[in-house]
């Protein structure tokens, strides 16, 4: 008895028809046919099967599932007794032909669990032996339908290459692989081809361990690809006419993206790349050859060389494609770094951007195509072979700002910062340059700097506002480019906020230090203020108070008059810290404070201090009523007072109260960070001012306008801008 594997990966290829039919055909011209259905699915067994017939005679006991699990337990269960023939139809027999058939069960998907457990063994030798018994499990039971007369069995295979379909390979003299005439159904067979390959070695190198000369070898012959489902018109197959189709289809849909590329209005879109894909897979059967467009990435980045390469390949190799060429979207330069070789199966040209710039309208969505192209002659027609590849043209560079303003002190010079992310695949060196306003210095250091691929770099920027400059809040502009060309350059705003000198208002030494009920919970962010000169030590005292559930630590940091650090430092939650200043100039000293979530408590021992109450800076205050002094300068006819209230049940009180004791503002209730204008009587100018503030929890305010915005805890040492009438 001849046995053939009827076998492809490719599911819905004529593999169950293409089976039944040989058989009918073989039957009715006289021959005995054995059907073995192997595929879970049960296809060729309820071709033949009525299904309630398959369910109430044949499932329990009369399916190959039920022999595999026999064989698994060590029960000796004779295939003999599986044989299906009453139930088919007897036409194909009337000329003493026979069919019969081994039907399938859908159960039968979890037999190759049950084999991959038997595999395996203590050692090499046993792992080979058990291979073997495994795998000639089906070809030994065919062995027990010797005596029946079977001319030729078929056995349908399921799609795939497990090991009970690679038992239906080990039992097999044939194997005969259907396929529809197309890319996608041919595109395994040459997998297949090498998977029989490796399975035949493997099978006769363990076949012989031991010495076992009673296990014979295999030698499996591929009959060939059988064509199914072959469309015929005019008494051709309808291919020939398809191929024209093809060709005809490829070269217009070549030449519209070609159209739209050298316009640089429009980058194909997906639809129209995946209608080039398809034309592409369906015109692979004739021509054999595929191209592809390919990077080592898909960053395109302006007046930045990129290497694109363009290959050729076909399996069988031969006579490559002509008319290589490669169309990309921009100002590009082309080279050839290989000639085509009929040798060769492979042909690859490559392309470098020498300076390639962005233009108004070139580019759609930051995707820039390429498309590469190349003929091949095959059935009588000329193929055009494509691809695209989308490139994503962008700036390498970004630059962040950091997040805070820079505080600057007019006359003085601060440093600000900012990061150089490249996010890339290059190198790049950046120029870095920065523009502030009138009179402003602001020197890059440095102004030039190499930024690493997939790296960051830190710029910093040396600022120095004129010493008469007003205080309040600053921009100027950093910026930096890869190249000479302006559009690529990347740029940021750097916000500075500026104050002035400060210096007492009265001379008088005395002063009385707040009650530590008196003294301001400050949550998220704040700074202090306060005079100091060389002698005398200064004791800072920072609490991090709890607030609720909150457990933040909170970051400090004390500058000198020139704002650079002298002290900083993390605090726990519940903790204090103690920093002991010696001033070595005379002049403002600043603390700011980070609790985040939770609140800092600050004590200046033998210093008068102000709290920050600006835009920038506001005082942020958690369940504190305070009581402040702040000067308005002569001249002045009113400033402003804004606040922001934590929540609808957040609440506040604020009250302004002038040096003549009259009540210039009064507010209870909520705000939503509007600012209120306060007006300033002649008389009240130049002189000392109240500010009272009981917050029910979170809540900020700020001063703005004619107005120092230093919040004193003693009337006597309010603090004003030096020069400041």
């Amino acid at each position: 008895m001849q046995v053939v594997s009827i076998i492809n990966y490719k599911g819905g290829v004529g593999k169950t028809t293409t089976t039944a039919n040989i058989a009918a055909q073989l039957a009715w011209t006289g021959k005995k046919v054995l059907l073995i259905d192997l595929d879970p699915q049960a296809s060729l067994t309820f071709s033949l099967v009525r299904p309630e017939e398959w369910e109430s005679s044949l499932a329990d006991e009369r399916t190959i599932k039920r022999w595999f699990d026999g064989a698994t337990i060590g029960d000796e269960f004779d295939m003999r007794n599986l044989l299906c023939e009453d139930m088919l139809a007897s036409k194909v027999v009337q000329h003493m032909g026979r069919l019969a058939l081994i039907p399938s069960h859908l159960g039968l998907i979890n037999v190759d669990l049950e084999l991959a457990t038997q595999l395996g063994g203590a050692n090499m030798s046993q792992a080979k032996r058990n291979y073997v018994r495994v795998h000639s499990r089906l070809a030994n039971g065919l062995a027990h339908l010797a005596h029946e007369g079977f001319d030729l069995a078929l056995i349908d295979c399921p799609p795939n290459f497990n090991i009970v379909t690679k038992t239906a390979i080990v039992a097999s003299d044939y194997v005969l692989v259907p396929a529809k005439p197309d890319y996608l159904s041919t595109l395994g067979i040459s997998y297949l081809q090498r998977n029989l390959r490796q399975l035949v070695d493997d099978y006769n190198e363990y076949a012989g361990v031991d010495g076992g000369d009673s296990v014979e070898t295999i030698d499996p012959k591929v009959l060939g690809v059988v064509f199914t489902m072959v469309q015929f018109r005019n008494q051709e197959p309808i291919s020939k006419g398809r191929a024209h189709a093809l060709a005809l289809a490829g070269e217009a849909w070549y030449g519209l993206v070609l159209h739209l590329t050298q316009l640089g209005e429009l980058v194909p879109d997906r639809p129209l790349r995946k209608l080039g894909d398809s034309l592409q897979a369906l015109a692979a059967p004739y021509t054999g050859w595929r191209l592809r467009v390919t990077a080592d990435h898909d960053w395109l980045a302006p007046e930045i060389a990129k290497e694109v390469r363009l290959a050729a390949w076909r399996p069988a190799g031969g006579e490559p494609p002509a008319g290589f060429e490669v169309t990309p979207l921009g100002e590009w330069s082309k080279r050839s770094v290989g000639e085509p070789k009929s040798s060769s199966p492979k042909t690859l040209f490559s392309l470098l951007p020498l300076a390639h710039r962005f233009q108004v309208g070139e580019v759609v969505e930051r995707l820039a195509p390429v498309v590469g192209g190349a003929v091949v002659e095959a059935a009588g027609e000329r193929f055009r072979l494509a691809d695209v590849l989308l490139l994503e043209a962008n700036r390498p560079v970004e630059m962040r700002a950091q997040s805070a303003p820079l505080t600057a002190v007019g006359g003085r010079t601060a440093t600000a910062s900012a990061v150089l992310r490249n996010w890339s695949p290059y190198p790049v060196t950046m120029t870095v340059a920065a523009t502030g306003p009138q009179g402003w210095r602001c020197l890059p250091e440095p102004a030039r700097i190499e930024v690493p691929a997939l790296g960051d770099r830190e710029v910093k920027v040396a600022v120095t506002p004129p010493e008469d400059s007003p205080r309040g809040s600053y921009e100027f502009l950093l910026t930096a480019n890869h190249s000479a060309a302006a559009e690529t350059a990347v740029a940021a705003i750097m916000k500075v906020a500026l104050s002035r000198a400060l210096t007492p208002l009265s001379a008088d030494g005395r002063w009385q230090p707040p009650k530590p009920e008196e003294r301001a919970r400050i949550r998220q962010r704040g700074k202090l203020v306060f005079q100091a000169e060389p002698g005398p030590e200064v004791a800072i005292t920072i609490r991090n108070v709890r607030v609720t559930i909150y457990a933040n630590a909170l970051d400090y940091r004390l500058l000198d008059p020139d704002l650079k650090v002298v002290e900083s430092g993390r605090l726990p939650v519940d903790q204090e810290q103690v920093i002991r200043l010696s001033a070595k100039e005379a002049g403002t000293y600043t603390l700011e404070v980070r609790p985040g979530s939770g609140s800092a408590d600050v004590t200046i021992a033998t210093r008068p201090a102000a709290e920050v109450a600006t835009r920038d800076d506001p005082l942020q205050l958690f369940t504190s009523p305070i009581k402040r002094w702040f000067y308005v300068p002569r001249g002045a006819r009113q400033f402003r007072i804004g606040w922001q209230d934590g929540g609808v049940d957040e609440t506040a009180h604020l009250t302004i109260v002038s040096p003549t004791g009259r009540v210039a503002y009064d507010f209870s209730g909520n705000c939503a960070g509007v600012e209120t204008p306060v007006d300033v009587h002649a008389d009240e100018a130049g002189r000392v001012w109240t500010i009272q503030v009981d917050p029910r929890q979170d809540m900020h305010f700020w001063l703005a306008g004619d107005v120092a915005p230093y919040l004193s805890t003693s009337p006597e040492r309010v603090l004003r801008e030096a020069g400041a009438p």
